[in-house]
């Protein structure tokens, strides 16, 4: 890593220009439209655009690039190149662990000098603009006199607004004051991030940049807000976006001075280490509960904001870097290891229906532990996904298209956007089928993974209506006469029907599983470190499908082993998708087949994550965000863990 004086300024441009979206942020107290811009939608998709883009950079470019560094750094002429690989992953992932540890060394810092911090940053903007709208009419009314909707300043019956006294005023100024110290303490690590990326790659520092500025925004209007409504001042608020803005350069000259001259590849692997952890801690701390905070229902919002600021970020890396890699061969004892992956994570279906065979089970199947166990499988899936698919899939075209009539340069940007290509066909096979399964069972949707949490409860009175009447009952709402009648039995119909919904359940799962068996085993074939990694995320998010499809069938016949047959049913479409890859890859592909193939995969397991595990953590963890992040962090620690031993073993 040298700096050239280029470099160094396009660097310093990128740290201005993502601090001074906080200034841009504050701006929009000075008109009523800006105001009515800033609305939970509107944040929620531009905090999920954020979180897309510094995901994929951090995941997919930089990781990577830290392991590199490490692995050329310790490599010795008596050193063979699998240990230092090992010992690559290790540092790497120890110096990410630093990051994750930073930032929440960071937020407990802030917690001390600034309390109020929680009650001032971006997740409590929803009220922005009526607060702005009733502002502005009463100062134009008494004279510039500054009012604000505070709770405690209304009448219940009224909900008329009152003048703050100057006890209230100042301490609505403070709450402004202390939040651009808190913003601006965060702002120093993000500072140091882009300016590091920059000097590597400019392509990555302007995507850094871009999705750093996203997120400044909504932070600008947290310190501005307080200040003008406390205040009547508007340059005032804006003031204080400028000095929580200028953390963003002290950042990058804090990487200025640390870079000197140049810096070993030990020392470049340390500095991206602790960048990639620092960008996915605030991403999946900050970003992401937030906007499914904003968002409310419609998670789809935020879903399509992760994949659009993953398309901005790889459109930006298009003309940019390549990796290499061996051909695909099927060997026999590759494919029987790929096939055993398969079969695996397909058994983790049943396994999740034997839960009703068991009370204790059944309660460990609660909101909590199957928002930690879903949060884990994304962390693993879109580490695997990000820093090791997507890499090959681009890599693996690059080297498809390289020939003697084609510059480097020009296959690289083929093989970029060929991989962009693929990875969106990923996205739309996922989405196409959810509309033919919708088309097919309309009660998918009512059956899933998200509507779970009242299993225990109706087990435990089924049961004891199978054992006091023999007949079997359940737990409908409409079917209650009040909080302490007991269950009624259901008639034939309702029984048919909840047996339909079992059934149809497990057929939508079934078919959600075909691409996963495809994912799982191709990854596999590759790199069986890969392939297992996978089949650990799918293995986990299947547990609680097993549980949705068991448990109304059990309620509607009173056979556990009917429940049972069909979660086996639905788990062997995980191992038909690996003979649908198995019969594709035949004796072998080409390099553009299997980047084709790679970059579609990536696309599939990216999207399940997205659009269903994390929103549906999010639902089951009821306000605990910090189980989803802890879960995610866990699942990407486990994966590059397994990553490391494979790499110490040349696998």
């Amino acid at each position: 890593m040298v700096q050239t004086g280029h470099a160094v300024a396009v660097a310093f441009a990128l740290n201005i220009a993502a601090g001074a979206a906080t200034i841009l942020g504050g701006m929009v107290v000075f008109n009523k439209r800006l105001v009515y811009l800033a609305n939970p939608l509107s944040l929620a998709v531009a905090l999920s655009i954020s979180a897309g883009v510094m995901l994929f950079i951090s995941l997919a470019e930089i990781f990577g690039e830290s392991v590199k560094s490490f692995s050329e750094g310790i490599k010795t002429d008596s050193m063979s190149e699998d240990t230092a690989t090992g010992h690559g992953w290790l540092a790497a992932a120890c110096c990410a662990a630093v990051g994750v540890a930073l930032i929440y060394i960071i937020d407990i810092f802030v917690g001390m000098i600034s309390p109020e911090h929680d009650h001032t940053e971006i997740d409590n903007l929803e009220n922005l603009h009526e607060e702005f709208a009733f502002h502005d009419s009463k100062n134009s009314q008494n004279g510039g006199t500054p009012i604000v909707e505070l709770e405690s300043q209304t009448t219940p019956n009224t909900g008329m607004f009152f003048k703050m006294d100057e006890t209230a005023k100042k301490n609505l100024q403070r709450m402004g004051l202390l939040s651009a110290l808190a913003i601006g303490i965060h702002n120093v690590p993000e500072g140091i991030a882009t300016y590091a990326s920059s000097i590597q790659n400019s392509s990555v520092g302007f995507s850094l940049a871009f999705g750093i500025g996203l997120h400044n925004i909504p932070e600008g209007i947290a310190v501005a807000a307080p200040i003008y409504f406390a205040t009547g001042n508007r340059w005032r608020g804006i003031m204080w976006c400028v000095i929580s803005a200028v953390a963003e350069p002290v950042g990058g000259v804090i990487a200025w001075l640390a870079i000197g001259d140049g810096m070993g590849h030990i020392s470049e692997g340390i500095l991206y280490g602790l960048v990639c952890g620092i960008m996915v801690c605030i991403c999946v701390k900050e970003l992401l509960p937030t906007a499914f905070r904003f968002a409310g229902e419609k998670t789809h919002l935020v879903a399509i904001g992760i994949f659009f600021g993953m398309f901005v970020m790889i459109a930006s890396l298009t003309l940019q870097a390549s990796l290499h890699s061996s051909t695909m061969v099927q060997s026999g004892h590759v494919v029987g290891v790929a096939f055993a992956l398969n079969i695996a994570a397909g058994f983790a279906t049943v396994l999740g229906g034997m839960i009703i065979f068991n009370k204790n089970l059944v309660h460990l199947a609660n909101p909590l532990s199957l928002a930690v166990a879903l949060s884990i499988s994304a962390g693993v899936m879109i580490f695997i996904s990000l820093v090791e698919i997507f890499g090959e899939s681009v890599h693996l075209l690059t080297e498809g298209f390289t020939s003697d009539d084609v510059s480097e340069e020009t296959a690289q940007g083929h093989g970029w956007l060929s991989a962009t290509a693929c990875f969106a066909a990923g996205i739309a096979l996922i989405y196409a089928i959810d509309a033919v399964v919708h088309k097919i069972a309309p009660e998918h949707d009512l059956t899933e993974i998200d509507n779970l949490e009242g299993i225990r409860e109706s087990m435990d009175q089924f049961d004891n209506n199978k054992n006091n009447e023999g007949s079997p009952g359940l737990d409908l709402e409409v079917q209650t006469l009040d909080p302490t009648s007991n269950y009624i039995k259901m008639d034939e119909q309702a029984k048919l029907a909840l047996q339909r919904m079992g059934v149809l359940s497990a057929l939508a799962i079934g078919i959600h599983n075909l691409p996963e068996g495809i994912a799982t085993y191709v990854g596999a074939i590759q790199n069986s470190s890969v392939g297992f990694s996978l089949a650990v995320g799918i293995g986990l998010h299947n547990i609680p499908e097993g549980i949705a499809v068991a448990a109304p069938i059990y309620f509607a016949t009173g056979s556990r082993w009917r429940g049972i047959m069909w979660c086996a049913i639905s788990a062997c479409a995980e191992p038909l998708g690996g003979v649908i890859a198995w019969l594709a890859i035949g004796d072998g592909m080409d390099p553009v087949s299997e980047g084709i193939l790679f970059g579609i995969v990536c696309g599939i397991m990216v999207c399940i994550c997205v659009k269903e595990l994390i929103p549906t953590a999010y639902k089951f963890a009821k306000g605990k965000t910090h189980i989803v992040a802890f879960g995610m962090f866990a699942g990407m620690f486990i994966m590059v863990s397994s990553l490391t031993l494979f790499g110490y073993a040349g696998v």
